[in-house]
């Protein structure tokens, strides 16, 4: 894997009020924060397509344990595991078309 690829941690909003996780391996995660249209970036296109079938973990430290075991199976990255904080936004609905 490229040395740009990271484990990435979503933060986000859950229905109770509390956050949620989740956790993948990307590359340019700026990807997720280029909407030019919101106050902080958020795209909601690129998080449904990057973490739409992404497990869901309710606790932080179970979403880390999933981000350190990912880095260590692809052999680490520059950048190592980052958790990205939204929060404040809930994670975007998936719309049928």
């Amino acid at each position: 894997m490229s040395a740009d690829n990271k484990s990435n941690i979503l933060q986000t909003k859950s229905k109770d009020g509390g956050s949620e996780f989740r956790v993948e391996c990307i590359q340019n995660s700026e990807r997720i924060t280029d909407n030019p249209d919101t106050k902080d970036g958020f795209n909601n296109e690129a998080v449904l397509k990057i973490f739409g079938e992404s497990k869901v973990f309710t606790k932080e430290s179970d979403a880390w344990r999933e981000a350190f075991k990912i880095e260590d199976e692809m052999g680490g990255s520059e950048y190592g595991a980052v958790r990205l904080d939204f929060s404040h936004l809930p994670f975007p609905e998936k719309v049928l078309v």
